[in-house]
């Protein structure tokens, strides 16, 4: 019976080892989409993260096709590389709007100086 019972438990415990991979590469690809999304591709930091993020997805994939234990860390890599490319895109795209709007307040004053 106690046999029983561990083999049922290490069946359960495998069947979870093997779905995390599943869904942490659900999760890096949808990082990587929103990266591209957000304009990393056009950030030459952020596009070195996405890209390296892409080649780290691919490798891992491979791993965990091969059930090599170490395709979970490099798809945490992935992601963390993924991650940082989105919020490297998004600064870049404040900076923009924040160099945008100081210059329309330059625009205002000058225009409100000269009447």
């Amino acid at each position: 019976m106690k046999k029983l019972m561990l083999a049922a438990a290490l069946a359960v415990v495998s069947g979870c080892m093997a779905h995390a991979p599943v869904l942490r590469l659900e999760k890096s690809t949808m990082t990587i989409r929103h990266a591209e999304e957000a304009g990393a591709l056009d950030v030459p930091l952020a596009k070195a993260h996405l890209l390296r993020a892409r080649e780290e997805q691919e490798v891992a994939r491979r791993l965990a096709n091969a059930r090599d234990p170490r395709a979970e860390t490099l798809m945490a890599c992935s992601e963390a590389d993924a991650e940082l490319a989105l919020a490297l895109a998004r600064e870049a795209q404040l900076r923009h709007e924040a160099v945008k709007a100081q210059n329309e307040l330059a625009e205002l004053k000058w225009k409100g100086g000269s009447q």
